[in-house]
């Protein structure tokens, strides 16, 4: 509901006889009122609907639809249950005038209309509701108000900031805990204090200048510096200082809003943004290495894109389960994909058709060695993710019980890694490396079953190896454990997908 000009008032009657309708709105249209008319109860239920009369006069004897049920619709309807209602009748039984407050109605006038008591019934009750509506809209307002109120003093209380709250006097009028609590004063030795008295006489005189010219224009309002602030036990500290004119609904200045930020803290703020965008940049350039690492990866042999995407999502789910840390898991999600990168280098080996001589095969071992060496070229090693990058690559054909490779020179002993020597990302890849390889088709192979590659990797039928030899217990019983995620994992990214 809104308030509405009286005189302007768009009011509906409703009357099954023609002469009523004309009668009445002559009488009304004479004192500016806005009239629809309608014969019938029918009508006038969608009337008010669509129109939203500010008051409705309606005959009680109609055919269809009478008076008193008429009103009894309309007040069914939310948006109508305040709209005054006044009946018209040419009958005087006390019982019909009950039967229409009880309907809803407000008032009741008989037949045959005198203009003046018409008027002014009809002005009454427009004057009163639109009253009602006014004092309605003052208590939403001023309800709004409060909230907003009750609002804003619990920012200003629980704010992590110091706050004080001044007239246009300076005389402080609010002060938070924070600012307590950091400056050391009582709330009562401030209340009624200007403003002035926590600042140090060594702030320069011009920021109090360029304060009131700033304050004082109307397209600025604000001013942000540092001072120097006085606690209580006299220790002068430099804080970062905003006022803000605060003002009334008409836009006039009541007082100002004083923020005090410790600048130890906004430097701390200045170094984590400093710290987020660098990681931001470091992250965009691993980013950007990584895919091209991989995309030169997936043209090294017949390996697809999607192979080395369920390479990554089988060692981050393993990682995941194990209940390593979070940037390992992250990590190892990314760069296990790098694991073979090695093979640009030895392109025509790979693309070999017939059987390996020694040399072919030892120099095909030698992939590991190469993918680390691309690895440390791109990007510093000593960053955790390229250091994991560079011990998978190196690493993922290491085999737990010694019978690996390639040999590392370990205290003058020149040998494969052995047991808890392979960094666990290397072992973590390697078991995903080697099931998925299994399960996908290639030009020398056929795909295999889940159940196949879970039998092959418990005991290669080839060489007798066994999974707890090759990959250790712990992570072979784990595989045990969640073969089945692997099987869903490689379903979800099945090249034919």
């Amino acid at each position: 509901m809104h308030t509405f000009e009286i005189s302007k008032s768009k009011i509906l009657i409703v009357d099954d006889i023609e002469v009523n309708l004309l009668i009445l709105t002559k009488i009304l249209q004479k004192d500016g009122y806005n009239i629809i008319t309608t014969n019938n109860g029918q009508d006038a239920i969608k009337l008010v609907v669509e129109e939203n009369p500010d008051l409705i006069l309606l005959d009680i004897m109609m055919p269809g639809l009478d008076g008193f049920t008429t009103c009894r619709t309309i007040k069914t309807f939310p948006q109508a249950k305040d709209i005054p209602i006044i009946f018209i009748s040419g009958k005087r039984d006390t019982d019909d005038i009950v039967e229409g407050f009880q309907a809803g109605g407000v008032d009741y006038i008989q037949k045959p209309f005198y203009p003046k008591e018409l008027l002014a019934r009809v002005a009454t009750h427009l004057t009163l509701r639109n009253a009602v509506i006014q004092i309605e809209e003052s208590e939403k307002k001023w309800k709004k108000i409060a909230n907003e109120r009750d609002l804003f003093s619990n920012i200003f209380i629980q704010s992590k900031h110091g706050i004080l709250i001044t007239d246009l006097d300076n005389e402080i009028s609010f002060v938070n805990n924070t600012f307590l609590d950091f400056f050391g004063y009582s709330r009562e030795f401030l209340l009624g204090k200007k403003s002035n008295i926590i600042e140090s006489d060594k702030n320069n005189k011009d920021i109090y200048e360029k304060q009131k010219s700033d304050l004082s224009n109307s397209n600025i309002a604000f001013w942000t510096g540092e001072v120097l602030i006085k606690k209580a036990n006299n220790d002068e500290i430099v804080t970062l200082l905003t006022i803000d004119t605060l003002k009334n609904e008409d836009g006039e200045p009541i007082g100002y809003s004083r923020n005090y930020i410790d600048i130890q803290e906004v430097n701390a703020l200045k170094l984590i943004e400093y710290e987020l965008e660098k990681q931001k940049i470091y992250e965009q350039k691993l980013s950007q290495i990584i895919v091209g690492l991989c995309a030169a990866s997936e043209y090294s042999d017949e390996t697809t894109g999607r192979h080395v995407l369920r390479v990554n999502e089988y060692s981050k789910f393993i990682a995941e389960k194990m209940g390593l840390d979070d940037k390992f898991v992250q990590t190892i999600g990314m760069v296990a994909a790098l694991h073979d990168i090695g093979k640009v280098a030895i392109q025509s080996l790979i693309k070999y058709p017939g059987k390996y001589t020694p040399e072919q095969r030892l120099e095909m071992q030698n992939h590991t060695i190469y993918g680390a060496d691309i690895i440390s070229k791109f990007a510093d090693e000593t960053e955790y993710e390229f250091k994991m990058a560079k011990e998978i690559a190196l690493h993922h054909h290491q085999s737990f019980d010694g019978d690996g490779y390639p040999a590392m020179s370990i205290n003058g002993d020149f040998r494969p890694l052995v047991g808890e020597e392979i960094p666990i990302a290397a072992l973590i890849v390697s078991i995903a490396d080697m099931y998925d390889a299994l399960r996908s088709k290639r030009s020398y192979k056929n795909a295999m079953t889940h159940e196949q590659v879970v039998e092959i990797l418990a005991v290669d039928d080839r060489t007798g190896k066994k999974g707890i030899d090759r990959f250790g217990s712990f992570l072979w019983n784990f595989f045990l454990e969640y073969n089945k995620d692997f099987d869903r994992i490689y379903n979800e990214h099945r090249d034919d997908n």
